[in-house]
């Protein structure tokens, strides 16, 4: 069993919202109170203890000793952590005063609040402070059951600024109530469509339920690296029983979860909770002496895909800790020397665009004639043909040089979808250096869209696949040679497109008009005199197409003359 890594012997809180309710109808009162649970590192007596001014009945003690308690042993044994010991207790200031009176907990309708407070205190996981829940936990297998006085417990909740969700029993998993008292269950069902006005409300039916509806990603995340529990890799098993599947709400898609989490950090702005989770990271795999593969690279690519004024004012450089990133840094192999480079640049917040590449060579031109040529001159190096191959067709062709197929032949669609989809991941993890493709079928969907386009005037995707079907031009090796064409021509496209956009700033009228000026000058032996008598500024406007067509036919006369 693993241990879990909880810090020296402090003992660690859990707090939950709850609704206390006295009275008998029609005068019946609620009022906002809170269960706390301690983890207990020695307890005076039993695993568990009880304090505070808000008692328990007998009845209610017991029930949280054979029901409540072993819940929460039976999930922490799943997650592998060690059983715990608690003392709970409850804040009744609100109810107390709300009631005029000491407050007496009778009934089961604090099941819930008291499991997500021990469950907090364990997993040190916290319970949003804008949740209420209630409920009866009716048996150790993790059903929850209607409880008394729904409407009124809602109606105590919405009083406060803070609470903005209920959550409730299902009424739909308690099919007995509406036979056995159909009058409870009319006054449950009206109690809840006049709360949804003021609250959000969400019937929750078993334990599994009801952790996928309290606890934030980012707060799952933080718990599940920090105790040792999340599964960064591999699955659980899927079983059907509610337990288990409250273990699949708290352990499972560890990975997926932290970069989530961690996109939605860096997008707000939430700097205390990126760097928590670039910590927990680290602490994480140290633990199990693993370095995270592909953690450079796909740290670099969500970096450079902040929107940038994101990622130069609200991101906080470096992300990580220095202790941190060395001691991850240490459990790389050589292997992992590439991706620990861009761990590098991407902590520095270095790196991320070929846009900086573009503007260095260009920025300066601010109307002046010396500086247009200097500019000119720039976009051509960067847009010749020889050095768009080196950029762009270059990595491209050595993905299709590199790439060995098993077959040359698809017996079926299934098998070129699937020959196609593996070939442009392929392509895509060389030119871009993706660690991982989309999910959800969108590798396949592009794929599939690149084969259209390869063989549009042939018969498109249909043509390409009755090709791998015979074999008739080499089968599947013809479709990758067409896909690899096309992909480059396209990627050369969207580059020029890019430098040509960047070079030439709509916006920077002096500098479209210096470069113009700069543009026509080199033409002028080619060009006629009433062209070049008028105002450069006359073809700013049109500067890219002109710079396109101008390069394009220099490439045309240099294919011909090889020719020859």
């Amino acid at each position: 069993m693993m241990s879990d890594s909880t810090k020296s012997e402090c003992a660690s809180l859990g707090r939950a919202n709850m609704v206390l309710v006295h009275g008998q109808a029609p005068d019946v009162k609620g009022a906002l109170s809170a269960v706390i649970a301690r983890v207990e590192s020695k307890p005076e007596s039993g695993r568990i203890t009880f304090a505070g001014s808000v008692t328990l009945s007998p009845e209610v003690v017991l029930h949280i000793q054979e029901v409540v308690l072993p819940i929460v042993d039976r999930i922490t044994d799943e997650l592998g952590l060690h059983q715990k010991n608690f003392e709970i207790s409850a804040v009744n200031v609100g109810a107390a005063s709300a009631m005029d009176r000491s407050m007496r907990i009778s009934g089961f309708s604090a099941d819930v609040p008291i499991f997500l407070a021990l469950l907090s205190s364990v997993l040190d996981l916290p319970v949003p402070d804008d949740i209420v829940a209630t409920g009866h936990l009716a048996s150790v297998q993790g059903d929850i059951r209607a409880v008394q006085s729904l409407p009124e417990k809602i109606e105590a909740a919405s009083t406060s600024s803070v609470v903005k969700r209920f959550l409730y029993p299902s009424l739909k998993h308690d099919a007995s109530l509406a036979a056995l008292i159909p009058k409870e269950a009319e006054s449950m069902a009206a109690g809840i469509v006049g709360g949804s006005a003021k609250l959000k409300l969400r019937g929750v039916g078993d334990v599994a339920e009801l952790l996928r509806s309290v606890f934030l990603e980012k707060d799952l995340v933080l718990s599940g690296l920090r105790k040792g529990y999340l599964r960064w890799q591999g699955g659980l098993p899927q079983k059907k029983s509610a337990l288990s599947r409250a273990t699949v709400v708290l352990a499972q898609q560890g990975e997926s979860r932290f970069w989530r989490a961690l996109e939605s950090a860096l997008l707000e702005g939430c700097n205390q909770v990126s760097h928590a989770l670039f910590v927990a990271l680290s602490q994480y795999h140290q633990r199990f002496d693993t370095y995270p593969v592909g953690l450079g690279q796909r740290l670099h690519q969500l970096v450079a895909s902040l929107p940038p004024t994101t990622r130069r004012l609200k991101t906080v450089f470096p992300l990580f800790a220095p202790k941190d990133l060395l001691a991850l840094t240490h459990l790389a192999d050589a292997a992992d020397l590439k991706d620990v480079r861009l761990l590098f640049m991407a902590d520095a917040g270095a790196g991320f665009s070929s846009v900086n590449e573009v503007r260095e060579k260009v920025d300066g031109v601010d109307g002046d004639e010396t500086k247009g040529k200097d500019a000119l001159a720039a976009v051509f190096s960067l847009i010749a043909p020889a050095a768009v191959a080196s950029k762009i067709g270059v990595p491209i062709e050595t993905a299709r040089s590199s790439y060995i197929a098993d077959s040359i032949l698809a017996e079926s669609q299934e098998e070129f979808d699937e020959a196609i989809t593996a070939y442009y991941m392929h392509m895509i993890r060389h030119c871009r250096g993706l660690p991982k493709m989309a999910e959800g079928g969108a590798a396949k969907a592009e794929a599939m869209d690149l084969v259209e386009r390869a063989f549009a005037g042939q018969g498109g995707y249909s043509a390409a696949k009755a090709e791998a079907r015979w074999g008739v031009n080499g089968g599947l090796r013809f479709v990758f040679d067409r896909m690899t064409a096309y992909f480059k021509k396209s990627e050369a496209e969207k580059y020029v497109n890019m430098t040509l956009k960047i070079a030439f700033d709509e916006d920077d009228w002096p500098r479209r008009v210096a470069v113009t000026k700069a543009f026509m000058d080199r033409l002028a032996p080619y060009l006629p005199s009433d062209i070049l008598a008028e105002p450069a500024g006359r073809y700013s406007g049109s500067l890219e197409v002109l710079v396109r067509l101008y390069i394009e036919s220099l490439e045309n006369l240099n294919a011909l003359m090889r020719s020859l």
